[in-house]
């Protein structure tokens, strides 16, 4: 087995990093707007056989497929206003 050169010292794990690079890891909003999130959802077969098959015939990833779903049910979702302004004043802590 090879043998393992590390670059940092045992020392380096317990120090604290350097302000610029702390800095450099806040993301802007145009960033978080391109951000994915992983949830998971429950689908009957037959709908996520027909994604899938859109899927492979696309040659797209499911989640792209989704994605291009969502916005478009959105996109033409006649109370849309109203159901985010519900929503987030619902939401705890905002």
């Amino acid at each position: 087995m090879a043998k393992k050169r590390f670059t940092n010292s045992f020392e380096d794990i317990f120090t604290s990093q350097p302000e610029s690079t702390k800095a450099n890891r806040g993301k802007t909003k145009e960033a978080n707007l391109n951000r994915k999130v992983r949830y998971t959802y429950m689908f009957d077969e037959q709908t996520i056989d027909t994604i899938r098959a859109i899927s492979y015939y696309r040659r797209l990833p499911i989640s792209d497929v989704l994605n291009e779903a969502c916005k478009a049910f959105i996109s033409s979702y006649k109370d849309l206003d109203k159901a985010v302004e519900l929503y987030t004043n619902h939401q705890p802590g905002k």
